[in-house]
């Protein structure tokens, strides 16, 4: 049943012109990663054991000749069978660059800005789409729970790696195993500021992918914000987001943690060493915000390396700062 819904939410987003893609992409479908669209150059399909080009002749090719060049008046065409023929429907979503459809799937776009006394106030002549397809592996987090946990206590944890090496994938299971109380039998409530859309992928109100039965998502909402309406309203035991960096989100995480809460985040970095050299992670770790770091191999997202804060603190050199 699952299997026919995700065909289904796949072939969606695919106008019946590039049908011919659906049918050439659906059996490699779990190795894609991203569907490019861009005007005056062919389609682009990258997998995890390639990059993929559109040829002429409803072809797909890895080499860079007698490519099929998509036109303007195409890409238009895609973007409004995305948007369900509605593009001021989106329009907010567009706005912000992003948005998602139903299965999950996130969808990029860049084009013209357009500004006003508030901003940007629109975006017009689209010109490039990015299909991020949605990809969830239930079970992807077990091995980690027993790490992560201090007898029965969750251990705020920080997940790092480079783009596009599972990052969103483990940290959503690690959320649905948390509320689900697959460790201790302790279900956990679980509040998720899912700023981008892709933890949950809620779609319409409905999160499209599994992430627990005690768990509240707040969707295309800023994290400071979403900090404080999860804290006033929905009493989390556990809070998750999704690649931390800017400084108001540090100190929310901060007043997080005298309320009670653990939290579950993610960030880019280029291993360990890196983190350490960003002030602003380093900055929870010195006041023992953060009590595990979980590093994942940018060749294989399955090899998981843990570190608790004193391993931190043997590699720890910065001065001023006392990891333990």
């Amino acid at each position: 049943m699952e299997a026919d819904i995700r065909k289904d939410t796949y072939r969606l987003l695919f106008p019946k012109e590039f049908q011919w893609l659906y049918e050439l992409t659906w059996q490699m479908s779990k190795e894609i990663y991203e569907i490019r669209i861009r005007c005056a150059a062919p389609i682009c399909v990258e997998t995890g054991t390639g990059r993929y080009y559109a040829g002429t002749g409803q072809v797909l090719v890895k080499n860079m000749q007698n490519l099929r060049n998509v036109s303007m008046k195409e890409v238009q065409l895609w973007i409004q069978h995305l948007c369900r023929y509605s593009l001021y429907a989106f329009r907010e979503e567009l706005i912000q660059g992003f948005f998602t459809v139903c299965g999950g799937h996130r969808i990029g776009v860049v084009g013209q800005v357009v500004w006003g006394e508030n901003g940007v106030e629109n975006l017009k002549y689209i010109s490039g789409i990015n299909i991020r397809i949605a990809h969830e592996i239930i079970g992807c987090a077990r091995d980690l729970l027993p790490k992560l946990f201090d007898k029965n206590r969750l251990c705020s944890t920080l997940i790092i790696s480079p783009p596009m090496c599972g990052k969103t994938t483990l940290l959503r299971d690690l959320i649905r195993c948390i509320s689900d109380g697959e460790y201790c039998n302790n279900p956990l409530k679980v509040g998720v500021i899912d700023e981008r859309g892709e933890i949950a992928a809620c779609y319409m109100g409905e999160a499209q992918h599994h992430i627990g039965i005690h768990t509240d998502v707040y969707t295309n909402c800023n994290k400071t914000d979403g900090f404080l309406r999860l804290l006033r309203s929905m009493s989390p035991q556990v809070i998750a987001m999704d690649e931390l960096g800017e400084d108001a989100e540090i100190h929310m995480i901060e007043k997080a943690f005298f309320m009670g809460c653990s939290i579950i985040a993610s960030a880019h970095a280029n291993g360990i060493e890196a983190v350490l050299n960003r002030p602003l992670l380093l900055s929870l770790f010195c006041r023992n915000k953060f009590e595990r770091v979980v590093v994942l191999d940018e060749n294989c997202c399955f090899k998981k390396e843990v570190f608790t804060l004193q391993d931190l603190s043997g590699l720890n050199n910065s001065e001023g700062c006392n990891v333990s």
